[in-house]
């Protein structure tokens, strides 16, 4: 992230010495410099959130408000650019009984960087209607909830790889710094569930994530 930044800042510095400063090229090089700034900070920012440990002190939340404050979160944490994010639909089925006894700062950002995902994935595709469709079911012990996109899919070399849940691992066809879905996966697991991703070109993403819990209640 770092090493290019040098070379082209010291050129700056030199012409900036000389009087020789062209704005055009100050004004693109500072542009790059910013861009990159902001990924490193993104990174810094992503790299600590994968460190932290699960909490251990859990308490029984409604899953709905969860999954519509995550959605917002994930709204606004993704810039409306080339993408028009604002125009994906998110489709709910999840019913307002329905609890998990969780960390919910933590488990509402694992679930916030599994939407964020789907939604730019679904924004990217022009073919078909740009939709999320978050589902939960629920048995006495557990709850499914499935986050399913009308994206463009994913290869299977790269579904491999996702599957891993590897830092700094992300698709070709996606930005960001490749923390989402690990710590994802890791806040998850410290919450006794499983996160499992299915995909397949031209088909959309299903990731489903299942944990303790169920109709009205959770355990701990």
């Amino acid at each position: 992230i770092l090493t290019p930044l040098a070379p082209k800042i010291q050129r700056l510095i030199g012409q900036a010495k000389d009087g020789n400063l062209p704005s055009s090229g100050a004004q693109k090089t500072l542009e790059i410099v910013l861009k990159r700034l902001v990924l490193l900070n993104q990174l810094v920012s992503d790299m600590r959130e994968y460190s932290l440990p699960v909490r251990r002190d859990r308490r029984s939340e409604r899953l709905r408000q969860i999954l519509i404050e995550a959605v917002t979160i994930a709204r606004d944490d993704l810039n409306e650019g080339r993408l028009k994010i604002s125009a994906v639909e998110i489709i709910y089925q999840v019913e307002p009984n329905h609890t998990v006894t969780v960390a919910r700062e933590q488990f509402l950002m694992a679930i916030v960087n599994i939407v964020k995902n789907a939604i730019e994935a679904a924004a990217s595709t022009e073919a078909r209607p740009q939709q999320v469709k978050i589902i939960a079911a629920s048995d006495e012990d557990e709850i499914c909830i499935t986050i399913h996109d009308t994206g463009p899919g994913i290869e299977v070399s790269d579904l491999a790889d996702l599957r891993q849940f590897i830092p700094g691992r992300k698709t070709k066809k996606t930005d960001g710094t490749g923390f989402g879905l690990p710590t994802a996966y890791r806040m998850i697991s410290g919450h006794r569930g499983t996160i499992e991703i299915d995909s397949e070109p031209g088909q959309g993403t299903i990731v489903r994530i299942t944990v303790p819990g169920g109709t009205g209640g959770g355990r701990s």
